[in-house]
């Protein structure tokens, strides 16, 4: 199991990455996010019924958990491109 996360991790990172996210942290079930853009991409990831964390404290922060599926980091990367 600690494998495949690590490999799911990896593929998510690159798909964070892809849309211009720059990865500041996280575990092997989150990843942690900075973007001037934060808030647009909260928004128009909500849009699309996919939930990422927004701080109130960090308007410039988003936590992304681990999709669930390939399908699932398939659907978000499919958000990031059009968001």
């Amino acid at each position: 199991m600690r494998a495949r996360l690590v490999g799911e991790s990896a593929a998510l990172d690159g798909v964070l990455s892809d849309a211009g996210l720059e990865l500041v942290g996280g575990t092997s079930l989150y990843r942690l996010v900075r973007s001037g853009r934060a808030r647009a991409v909260h928004e128009a990831l909500a849009a699309r019924r996919i939930w990422v964390r927004r701080f109130d404290w960090a308007e410039e922060l988003l936590r992304f958990g681990l999709p669930g599926s390939a399908d699932a980091r398939g659907r978000l990367a499919a958000a990031l491109a059009h968001g």
